[in-house]
Order: structure tokens, then sequence, then C-alpha cells
């Protein structure tokens, strides 16, 4: 049975997101921003896009909560911007729509 944890994670001072809480479900091992947020690398369903929170590439069980969510805050203001990193844009009548893939 997954365990849930509901979190805030602060903006980082001196950069757009200052001022803001930005509350993150965590279903071990899913973690997600509930609701879902506008970033390059936050999928529609508000499932992070991160290495340390993939299987398959970053993740270590060594890895703590809290480094998560210093790599989420940092992530905020620092996105990855190649294109292995988001969800592919689906052009419908000359507006970007982003893909709704289930994530």
């Amino acid at each position: 049975m997954p365990r849930t944890w509901e979190c805030g994670i602060p903006g980082k001072e001196k950069t757009i997101w200052e001022g803001g809480l930005f509350k993150m479900t965590m279903i071990f091992p899913d973690g997600k921003f509930t609701p879902p947020l506008f970033h390059p690398n936050v999928y529609p369903s508000g499932t992070v896009c991160l290495s340390i929170l993939n299987e398959d590439e970053g993740w270590r069980p060594a890895i703590t909560i809290k480094q998560i969510a210093l790599g989420v805050q940092d992530l905020l203001d620092n996105p990855i911007l190649s294109l292995q990193h988001r969800p592919k844009p689906i052009i419908s009548s000359r507006k970007i729509v982003p893909n709704m893939r289930n994530e």
C-alpha cells in the first residue's frame, strides 16, 4: 500500500517563484503537483519529469525526501529544456496544445 505525504515546496528567493508555496503530493514511489502547474518539466497530470524520480535514470534508494524536494525546487527555476525531458506538443489549428498523455 503506497504512503502519501502532502508537501509544500517554497519558491527560491530572488526568482519568479519567490513567495510561492507549491503543494506537492508524494505517493511513494510517485510524486506530482496537485493541482498541476504550468512548467516545461511538469506533465499536464502534475507528474514531475526529474531524473532522480525515475527508476530507470537517477533514482537511488539513498535519496532522501529533502533531496527530492530540493531537486524539485531547483527545477522550478532551472527547467531542463532538452526535448527528452518535456512532453511533446501537439499542433492543432496553428495553436500549440500540450500533449495530454497520461504520465
